[in-house]
Order: structure tokens, then sequence, then C-alpha cells
């Protein structure tokens, strides 16, 4: 029996990195279970989700870095994928996924995410996404069987194609298109959310304030002389 799948609703903790969206795209809680081909369908909608956040992940070979139009541009080309290597002390994953509804074809265009921070990089091919779904993915949700994940970059107005802004905290959708039983996914990878790692700062400093308070005390009791018995 293939495993269940519950999607959930758009939630705070979902979108809590997400400034802002734009066009079909649809933020929603991380599905649970098994996530198959056909199995969150639209032909009108783009789903976005935020998957982890990871401190000192280790090195991320991503399939993608920096900014501007990514597509394949051919050997040569202005827009091909740029590659890269980051080892970032700490990181938060999404992941954009678009499948159509039933077997026939569907394109989305021009639909974005903007970040309230710099976007790292991004996993498009089925191998980055296969590679990097074991650290990424939520303990609860498994990336099944697919027919076809990956963006099968291309460069024309029906094909798989997106763009980062100079700023790098926007990503946005060109062009999806998936053809019978294809799936689009991409994976996003961005930089801490400013209020965890304020929060960290303050828990840093509170315990900084503790260890010298208690350090103090110890040096005052060393200095006072010991009380005379009665």
């Amino acid at each position: 029996m293939a495993a269940a799948l519950i999607v959930g609703v758009a939630t705070t903790a979902a979108s809590a990195g997400i400034a802002s969206t734009s066009g079909a795209i649809t933020v929603i809680s991380h599905p649970t279970g098994t996530l198959n081909s056909n199995t969150l369908e639209s032909d009108t909608t783009v789903y976005a989700w935020f998957e982890r956040s990871i401190k000192n992940p280790g090195s991320q070979s991503l399939n993608h870095t920096g900014s501007g139009t990514v597509n394949n541009g051919g050997a040569f080309g202005a827009g091909r994928p740029s590659p890269g290597t980051e080892t970032p002390g700490f990181a938060e994953s999404y992941v954009v996924h678009f499948d159509q509804a039933g077997s026939g074809n569907a394109t989305i265009s021009n639909a974005s995410i903007t970040f309230d921070r710099p976007i790292i990089g991004v996993w498009h091919t089925n191998s980055g996404l296969g590679n990097s779904d074991g650290q990424w993915a939520p303990t609860n949700l498994t990336y099944g069987s697919f027919t076809a994940r990956p963006y099968e970059l291309g460069t024309g107005s029906t094909s798989d194609r997106y763009s980062i802004s100079s700023d790098l905290k926007t990503i946005t959708i060109l062009n999806t298109y998936t053809v019978g039983n294809g799936v689009d996914q991409l994976r996003i990878l961005v930089n801490p959310e400013p209020t965890s790692m304020a929060l960290m700062g303050l828990g840093l400093a509170g315990l900084g304030s503790l260890v010298l308070r208690r350090r103090r005390r110890r040096h005052r009791d060393a200095r006072e002389p010991p009380a005379a018995n009665a």
C-alpha cells in the first residue's frame, strides 16, 4: 500500500523566511509521508515549503550559485548554470514543487519568492536533488518515485528557466513546464532567518553573562576572609 501524503495548509512557520511571493506560488507547510508524482497536483499553482535549518551543515555542492538567469545556454551561453561549493555556518532549505494535473502539459511563468535573507544556492538537477534529500528533507517526508523531477533547463518560452536577483533574495520561475507525469522541483538553500540568529546571539550573550557572574562571585569569595568561629 502506498504511503499516505498529508498536505499542510499555509502557516506562519512554513513562510517564516519568506518575505513575499508573487504569481502562482502558494506557500504551505511541508507535506508528510511519501511525495510521489501525481500526489500534489495543480495546473495553476506552484507549491513551496520550508524543509529544515541546520547549523554547520558542511560542504554543499550546489547546481547554481550567484545571481542571473539560469537556463541551459549552451556550452558557453550567458545564462548557463554556475555551480559552486559553499560551506555555510548555518542554513535553511526550501523546496519549490510543480506537478501538473492529469497527463497533459502545463506551463506556469513569472512566479517569484522573495526571502528576507540571501540565497546561498540552488539544486535543480535530478542528482543534485536526490543527493541532498538525505540531509535536507524533513524527517517525516520522503521524496518518492518521480518520472522526471528536475528542471530540464532550456532557453525557450516554454522551457524550464529561473532567475535570481542581484541581491540574491528573490528567485523567479521564468517558466516551469511539465509533460505527462513529470515533476519540476528546486531546492533552495538560504542564509539563516535573522530572528533565529538574533535569538541565538541573545542566548550566547546570556550564557556569557552567567559565566562572568559566576567568575566574579568565585573571585569575591576567594578574597573574603573566613568567618570567625563563635
